[in-house]
């Protein structure tokens, strides 16, 4: 009971070849069958995980295949960044180059895609309770709070909104099932 169930795993990308040109060490196969597992032997699990978009040689293809596996697996935090060419790494001189303006379209697109698809899973969590831990004032609006939830599936993106106006736009990695934003109406000691 001392011990929340959440995995942050960076899984980076689906597609074989794009593991393959990240010199990720599991295959496809091996990254679909280590995530049912995890969820198989840890119960109600929250699963945190960031991909890239826009590597070198990521096709169209490669990016629909990540595109299905987010739908076919439901994370509850989803972090996405697109590619940055960085002198001194492997990655520097590959080819064929993704340009910025595909890059960021992809970017916006998977976590668009994560945000409605966390905006399903909240909504069948509509009139439950859950715990939350307060983390404090969520922008600038009276009364309004940003926490976290201990359960999986249950969704924040709304947040993200609310929290824009206070970090701006840059901030906003990712889509997060776990973050919560609302007004505390009733407060029931832990």
């Amino acid at each position: 009971k001392r011990v929340v169930p959440y995995v942050d795993m960076p899984l980076q990308h689906i597609a074989q070849d794009m593991l393959r040109g990240m010199a990720r060490a599991m295959t496809e196969k091996d990254t679909r069958e280590l995530v049912r597992r995890i969820r198989a032997g840890i119960p109600h699990v929250a699963f945190r995980t960031n991909f890239i978009v826009g590597f070198p040689g990521e096709t169209e293809e490669h990016f629909q295949t990540l595109l299905r596996y987010i739908e076919e697996e439901p994370f509850e935090n989803v972090v996405v960044f697109t590619y940055e060419r960085e002198p001194e790494t492997p990655s520097y001189r590959m080819e064929p180059r993704v340009p910025l303006t595909v890059r960021k379209a992809r970017r916006a697109q998977l976590l668009a895609r994560q945000q409605v698809l966390s905006r399903e899973r909240l909504s069948r969590r509509i009139g439950q309770q859950v715990r939350v831990m307060i983390d404090g004032p969520a922008g600038y609006r009276p009364g309004l709070k940003f926490g976290h939830a201990y359960c999986a599936g249950v969704s924040g993106e709304p947040s993200f909104k609310d929290m824009a106006e206070a970090k701006g736009d840059d901030a906003l990695n990712g889509v997060d099932d776990t973050a919560l934003a609302a007004r505390l109406e009733t407060g029931v000691p832990v």
